[in-house]
């Protein structure tokens, strides 16, 4: 392609390549285990989309958001099959309209409809967020987004920062995939319906694969007292929910987020269409200070991607579906 990958950048092909270089494609239908084909191929193609992507930045003389990342030697479609076959919604739900379900709901004040306040939020400036995991090939990232946003409304319930276990959710939750991805809706229902108490990390720890329920004996610990979701959540509500209650749980559409790289805003090449949402992730905040507003997305990729765990995406429109599916939770002991 003419163009050289530096020596930062290497590494991380490198070190994704070493990782992956003895598995099968997570998209082969064969019986027998392909062997992975030499991988600079797969990095030329991969920068060939991170050019084709950034052509926007530079064309707006902004900061681009993608480049060579640990996913740079894995194909699209390798890639989507092992991070985004997550089904985490169902898309026949009827939009525009607050739902309530067997849960408590969660009254939805009006003043949300109001002007934005606070130009920037951050609940992880408080010490109630946890640390970024990565959920590898199971698609947990449901069970990851609804524990992390628990994990915060306790905080801010306690104020002290306890992180949950995931796993137990993974296991214990049987309306959902498990590792294969769940409906967000059915996984809070079944909560909600057994009302179920969530573990502390070190009595149930994370092992990101199926596994067995454990019959953890859990006193006094923290559940799910309720939850509302929307479809198309404006923008000033969404924000207002940031700033005024806490962590959103939201659905996206996340097929070019292979190639994100800290420092950049994602403004581009992510459509909103329903049917592409397959990762769940939360939103801890936004800055509308920026040059570019941007809400604060909290990923389950590991440290290792983005902005250590992190990515900033553009709050004007709707880009990835950011807003197709919004859920508001709270706990209670």
């Amino acid at each position: 392609m003419g163009a050289a990958i530096k020596p930062i950048e290497s590494f991380h092909v490198v070190e994704g390549y070493r990782l992956r270089q003895k598995e099968p494609y997570g998209f082969t239908s064969l019986s027998i285990c392909l062997p992975r084909p030499f991988f600079p191929e797969f990095v030329k193609r991969f920068l060939k989309r991170v050019e084709k992507r950034n052509r926007p930045y530079i064309k707006a003389n902004t900061t681009p958001a993608h480049g060579v990342t640990k996913f740079a030697d894995m194909s699209e479609k390798e890639f989507r099959a092992t991070y985004l076959n997550c089904p985490t919604a169902d898309i026949a739900l009827e939009h525009n309209n607050w739902k309530r379900t067997i849960c408590k709901s969660i009254l939805i004040s009006e003043d949300i409809h109001g002007d934005v306040v606070n130009k920037s939020v951050d609940w992880r400036q408080r010490g109630y967020v946890g640390s970024v995991v990565n959920q590898g090939k199971c698609c947990g990232c449901w069970a990851a987004s609804i524990v992390g946003v628990m994990e915060t409304m306790a905080a801010n319930k306690r104020k002290k920062f306890q992180q949950f276990s995931i796993q137990q959710l993974i296991d214990c939750d049987y309306d959902t995939s498990h590792c294969r991805g769940a409906n967000l809706i059915s996984a809070l229902d079944y909560m909600c319906l057994k009302n179920m108490e969530v573990a502390k990390a070190e009595e149930y720890p994370d092992t990101w694969v199926d596994g067995n329920c454990q019959d953890i004996k859990v006193h006094g610990q923290w559940k799910l007292y309720g939850y509302t979701y929307s479809w198309n959540l404006d923008v000033n509500s969404t924000l207002r929910l940031l700033a005024q209650h806490g962590p959103l749980v939201v659905q996206v559409n996340a097929h070019m987020w292979d190639s994100y790289v800290a420092g950049g805003v994602l403004q581009w090449h992510c459509s909103d269409d329903p049917s592409l949402m397959s990762h769940a992730v939360q939103l801890v905040g936004y800055d509308l200070n920026a040059e570019v507003p941007y809400y604060i997305v909290r990923n389950s990729w590991g440290k290792d991607f983005g902005e250590d765990g992190y990515l900033r995406l553009q709050v004007a429109g709707n880009l990835c579906g950011v807003r197709n599916f919004v859920t508001v939770l709270d706990v209670t002991q």
